[in-house]
């Protein structure tokens, strides 16, 4: 009986062990097949633009093999500052990424807000994330097409700090010259210091924080928006176009780089008429000139009616803006 009742359960812990393991492997098999899949899924639910999603969605996957020589090829430290004279002097921005052979990536985004009071509002993102390439662009074979998937993230502004939203799947776009990398149409540098100087001190360490509340923010153009429009009462802006100098670099210059190639299929310049409420909601808006179809035209009506101008700016119902090229 003794033998036997050893046999069963020998066979009982078995059977345990291998529905434990093939648990572990449908779970492992599904976690990367949804991840890797994500960017042809949301290209197409993105509706992108005319012929790049059908292009995208043809283009030859890259191998296991040729990723690893892809994300070695881009491993580094790499910093972005940005050039105010072609954003806007009221906004500066600081990037700074670190890509490791492996594919995880650490990133602290800086945002400097200058009010007219004088004071800085300061809005900062710190993630950490995964980066998969995916295939060379349809539209330009010295550029890859790469999914990046953020596990982790946090915002922090001078009297607040929170985590974003988790598992946010995103479509990036590389591209490696003499220049630099090219993330997004953004050229970062390679960083020539020293490396415990790369990231501000203290910084990278937010994310891991545990009293942190979660404010589910998406991006830092959400979050720095936000904390901009909790400002408005403190300040004057009598004469201050507030959408060339606030929401232009930290709205819709974010959104453009978000859409691959979208670049090229727009006009030089969009203007928008809006209609605001007594306390400075923009209630309604639409484009006076045609676009093309696709998501970059509805993200961009849909984030303008969450805008609020303060009383006395200089924003008078239409606002003419230049696309960064």
């Amino acid at each position: 009986m003794k033998k036997q009742s050893a046999v069963s359960g020998s066979l009982l812990k078995a059977s345990f062990l291998m529905i434990l393991l093939m648990l572990v492997l449908f779970s492992y098999y599904f976690m990367n097949s949804k991840f890797l899949n994500h960017a042809s899924i949301n290209v197409s639910s993105q509706g992108l633009f005319n012929g790049v999603v059908t292009n995208y969605n043809k283009t030859k996957r890259f191998s296991d093999e040729q990723k690893d020589k892809i994300r070695q090829h881009y491993a580094g430290f790499w910093q972005f500052v940005s050039d105010t004279t072609i954003t806007s002097s009221n906004v500066r921005k600081s990037d700074c990424v670190e890509f490791k052979d492996n594919g995880i990536v650490w990133e602290v985004i800086q945002w400097r807000l200058k009010l007219p009071s004088g004071d800085t509002l300061a809005t900062d993102q710190v993630l950490t994330g995964y980066v998969s390439p995916y295939s060379k662009a349809p539209y330009d074979s010295q550029k890859t097409i790469a999914e990046f998937r953020v596990l982790h993230q946090a915002f922090i502004s001078n009297s607040d700090s929170c985590y974003g939203k988790s598992d946010v799947d995103e479509l990036w776009e590389f591209a490696k010259n003499n220049e630099g990398l090219t993330i997004n149409h953004r050229v970062f540098v390679p960083y020539k210091g020293e490396i415990a100087d790369f990231f501000p001190e203290g910084m990278i360490h937010v994310v891991d924080k545990l009293q942190l509340n979660e404010c589910r923010d998406l991006s830092l153009s959400s979050f720095a928006k936000r904390k901009f429009q909790e400002s408005l009462g403190s300040q004057q802006f009598l004469g201050v176009n507030v959408l060339r100098s606030y929401y232009d670099p930290m709205i819709i210059d974010e959104l453009l780089r978000r859409f691959p190639n979208v670049n090229k299929l727009l006009p030089d310049s969009l203007a928008i008429n809006y209609v605001k409420d007594e306390s400075g909601m923009v209630t309604g808006c639409h484009f006076t000139n045609k676009i093309v179809r696709g998501k970059f035209e509805e993200q961009l009506l849909n984030e303008v009616v969450t805008w609020k101008l303060p009383p006395g700016s200089d924003d008078n119902g239409r606002y003419s803006f230049l696309l960064h090229k």
